[in-house]
């Protein structure tokens, strides 16, 4: 389940959650106008891939903040919120990330799926609290909601695109960091892996310091994590990489 927050003028949404029986939407709004009092109708158009939400009445001026709770499941696809898988010990371990390039954060979360509409991100997650999670910001604290759940919330974004939102959650393990013109740079690998990260690391050192002198402009970001994604699809074809998962804190 996710909590989405708009803010401003009231429009159709992008949203495709695929598995219709799991398809669930509420809307919450706040007790000052123009929204106050007003009952709305929601319908999602597969077709057309938008959620619309028609209120009952004329909405007045002014400025107010819409939430739409909803609910999905994670993909067994290559793109949006989807399951990957490595091998340990002969047994198959599932961890849950996002491909959201180009028109895919739709399939996640209701939004403004399009390159031009830009928005900063507050993340949070609950996960089994013996999992690791990683997302866009870095992280900013961390609760214990009993149960073996805890809550990760991560720093706002500067205004991104919906299709560079991303986040990782698995037995995953990340690298110590390393530190370049006060941007930590870190892998995150499969337990066991990360001997395997250095050439990773010194590229990635690397070239935040040449882009940061070629553009002559700060890394827009409060820090830099790239993950390794045992299946990923980009242009039609599936294969291992590393994706990075960095934005500002």
């Amino acid at each position: 389940m996710g909590h989405e927050r708009k803010r401003g003028k009231l429009e159709d949404l992008n949203a495709l959650l695929r598995n219709r029986a799991n398809e669930r939407f509420s809307l919450v709004v706040g007790d000052t106008a123009p929204l106050a009092g007003v009952k709305y109708v929601i319908t999602l158009d597969t077709d057309t891939e938008r959620l619309v939400i028609t209120p009952s009445e004329p909405l007045g001026t002014g400025t107010a903040e819409l939430r739409i709770t909803y609910r999905g499941r994670i993909s067994d696809g290559l793109v949006g919120f989807y399951r990957s898988t490595y091998i340990e010990d002969g047994r198959e371990v599932p961890i849950a990330v996002t491909q959201f390039e180009a028109p895919h954060a739709r399939r996640a979360f209701p939004c403004w799926d399009e390159p031009e509409f830009k928005a900063r991100f507050s993340l949070g997650l609950q996960v089994r609290s013996e999992l690791f999670a990683v997302a866009n910001g870095a992280e900013v604290s961390r609760t214990d909601v009993g149960d073996g759940w805890t809550e990760i919330r991560f720093a706002e974004t500067i205004p991104i695109s919906t299709y560079l939102v991303a986040w990782a959650i698995g037995r995953l393990e990340a690298t110590d960091a390393v530190v370049v013109r006060d941007i930590p740079i870190r892998i995150v690998h499969r337990p066991g892996q990360g001997h395997l990260t250095s050439l990773a690391l010194a590229a990635a050192a690397h070239a935040v310091a040449w882009y940061e002198d070629h553009f002559d402009i700060p890394f827009p970001g409060g820090k830099l994590d790239m993950v390794a994604v045992p299946d990923f699809a980009f242009w039609g074809r599936s294969r291992h990489r590393w994706a990075w998962v960095g934005s500002p804190a």
